[in-house]
């Protein structure tokens, strides 16, 4: 298992953890690449988790976001899935600040959603692109 995480406070953080592959290889793309995932938030009053599945992808195309907003402070790195379960959104200001905003859905489709947002600052975006490269050597893409 590895993980991510993005936390302000002991009250305000989310935390991904990718378990494994969900099936072994099949020659099919989408079924190579679905990771088994758990998702956990603390969000002020709220906390929680709820199990769900990721795309290898995903975790890719957000890691070269952070890089950029990482390198100007400046703009936004969105993470968002297939099956719409967890969106965030990182947007710098320009000086350091960073604001994290998120909804996360526990049931494709039909599920509860919890909407919020917490502040960072720049010094997260460099342990959160560490994590992001430790989801992509342990998961890579898989390609036919």
């Amino acid at each position: 298992m590895v993980s991510l995480s993005v936390a302000a406070s002991d009250y305000q953080s989310i935390t991904i953890e990718v378990h494994s592959y969900e099936r072994g290889v099949t020659g099919d793309y989408y079924d190579d690449n679905w990771l088994n995932v758990i998702v956990s938030i603390k969000a002020g009053g709220f906390s929680g988790h709820f199990p769900t599945s990721f795309l290898t992808e995903d975790f890719f195309s957000f890691h070269e976001e952070v890089s950029a907003l990482y390198e100007t402070l400046k703009g936004s790195a969105t993470f968002s899935t297939m099956e719409e379960q967890l969106s965030l959104s990182l947007v710098g200001n320009g000086r350091g600040g960073i604001k994290l905003t998120a909804v996360a859905v526990d049931e494709v489709g039909i599920g509860n959603q919890l909407k919020f947002a917490f502040p960072i600052d720049q010094t997260h975006l460099r342990s959160l692109l560490h994590d992001l490269k430790e989801v992509q050597a342990a998961f890579p893409v898989r390609s036919n």
